[in-house]
């Protein structure tokens, strides 16, 4: 599971992950298209694309589902740069069909160690 600290709290324990947030929608309508022509963009980008995903989370690099009812997703990412995030996700067949929306995330103590450094400095003042 992905809750261990050390990869939380990367750069204390010297493992380098990054953890991010990362949204995928359906930008608009969509891609037009012929009713034929659908169960080829399944078969060649969608299923192809969810099947990576599936597997990234067997594997432990990814926590997430997607949207019920609507054409999206959102996962926990690990990674160790802004670098190799960019290049997984631009690695999915579908990654120029959906608006991607990336939020860098902060261990629980991380927060909270520098929640107590801020209080810290106001207290000195």
């Amino acid at each position: 599971m992905w809750s261990s600290k050390a990869r939380c709290d990367s750069h204390s324990k010297g493992v380098f992950a990054l953890r991010y947030l990362v949204i995928g929608k359906a930008g608009g309508a969509g891609p037009v298209m012929q009713p034929q022509q659908v169960p080829q963009m399944l078969d060649r980008i969608i299923v192809p694309s969810l099947e990576m995903l599936a597997q990234w989370e067997r594997e432990g690099r990814i926590h997430g589902a997607a949207f019920a009812g609507r054409r999206g997703h959102c996962m926990i990412v690990d990674a160790a740069s802004n670098e190799e995030l960019n290049g997984l996700l631009m690695g999915l067949p579908f990654w120029g069909l959906l608006e991607w929306e990336i939020t860098p995330l902060t261990s629980y103590e991380s927060a909270a160690n520098g929640a107590r450094e801020i209080s810290r400095r106001l207290t000195s003042l």
